[in-house]
């Protein structure tokens, strides 16, 4: 049986995006240890999960180091094992300790750089981060898995990367048997929706100023955002996303919405308009298979799987005008959101099945 010791910066994430591929694998061939930021062990079947400190978006020093020798000596204790590390920060730490204990069974997923490595100004933190990822990352022996070219792209043309063994896979997979069917629920108005993370870089300031637009006519839309916010300088304040209100700016924040059913049964638009390139976002393949239709700004990760007659639109990085232009033919329009249901339908069926994904893990895996 191999061991599998497995790094991530968020426990939910894990569970909701990359739990269920790994389950499908043989749970008698593999050995799970997670080590994420929840709080107890417990163990589920073949995998064994465990709490260890990470701050995903601490740049406090004692912290970093308290992070990294705690995984140091992980690593250490488990160096003949294999090692597979979600996100930056654990690619990072992780691929520095295994440089110093010349360790090479590794695998490497990046789910998406992140707005720091993606940002044109640089920086000072994104050039540290580059220069350290150059030095510790460059083994041929390392293997890689992306979500979008232009992420193994931008890893490669600035000499990060020079392994050959890169995979790649349409986002985290879905279930299809796990997916809930949905009610048709007929409504007057067209209710349109952003999911994500209440981050600047997620384009939450542009899609207020689009409701804004909207305000000053008599059309019958809805806009809503949802998702969770923090403290911290890369998040939209809390009291802020609360004042929200239809009446004054013609959008209202849900927090976070759990429940996929409610998502996909009651918002008939999903906006994407992150400034900077995603790994592909789950909600992406969630409402394909759901025949629900997308506009999103033309980023990487994003341009890869949005194809129009099929799924939805994309439109110019921060073209807000022509994101207003695309709702209102949707409004006038209203057979266009479904005239592509089952083409969206079929199309998630054959590209987005976890199957696809837990084939690139067993390759993976069977070679290390």
């Amino acid at each position: 049986m191999k061991k599998i010791i497995i790094f991530v910066n968020d426990y939910n994430y894990f569970i909701s995006h990359k739990y269920d591929a790994l389950k499908e694998l043989d749970n008698k061939k593999y050995l799970f240890e997670i080590f994420s930021p929840h709080k107890i062990n417990y163990k589920k079947s073949n995998f064994y999960f465990k709490p260890y400190f990470i701050d995903p978006l601490s740049k406090n020093l004692l912290k970093e180091f308290y992070t990294f020798f705690q995984m140091f000596f992980i690593i250490l204790k488990n160096k003949d094992k294999i090692f597979h590390y979600f996100t930056i920060k654990p690619i990072l730490y992780g691929s520095i300790i295994s440089k110093i204990l010349c360790i090479n069974k590794n695998l490497f997923i990046f789910s998406g750089l992140g707005n720091i490595l993606l940002n044109p100004v640089n920086s000072f933190y994104k050039n540290f981060i580059i220069f350290l990822l150059k030095i510790s990352l460059n083994s041929k022996k390392h293997k890689f898995i992306f979500q979008n070219k232009n992420d193994y792209k931008f890893l490669k043309i600035n000499k990060i990367i020079e392994s050959k063994n890169i995979f790649f896979t349409i986002g985290s997979g879905l279930n299809f048997k796990k997916m809930p069917k949905l009610k048709k629920i007929n409504k007057n108005s067209l209710n349109i929706i952003m999911p994500c993370r209440m981050k600047y870089h997620k384009g939450i300031m542009d899609l207020i100023e689009i409701a804004k637009y909207f305000k000053k006519s008599n059309k019958n839309i809805n806009f809503f955002l949802a998702g969770n916010t923090k403290n911290s300088n890369d998040y939209i304040n809390y009291n802020y996303l609360n004042s929200l209100s239809k009446k004054k700016d013609n959008i209202k924040w849900l927090k976070e919405i759990k429940s996929k059913k409610y998502l996909y049964e009651n918002y008939d638009i999903i906006l994407i308009l992150s400034f900077y390139g995603e790994g592909i976002p789950r909600v992406i393949l969630e409402s394909t298979y759901y025949g629900k239709t997308l506009i999103s700004y033309n980023i990487p990760g994003c341009k890869d799987v949005i194809k129009k007659n099929i799924n939805g639109y994309l439109i110019k990085l921060r073209d807000k005008k022509s994101v207003c232009i695309t709702i209102e033919m949707l409004y006038k329009n209203r057979l266009l959101l479904n005239k592509n249901s089952k083409t969206a339908r079929l199309f998630a069926f054959k590209n987005f099945g976890i199957d696809k994904v837990k084939k690139v893990y067993e390759k993976i895996y069977l070679q290390i």
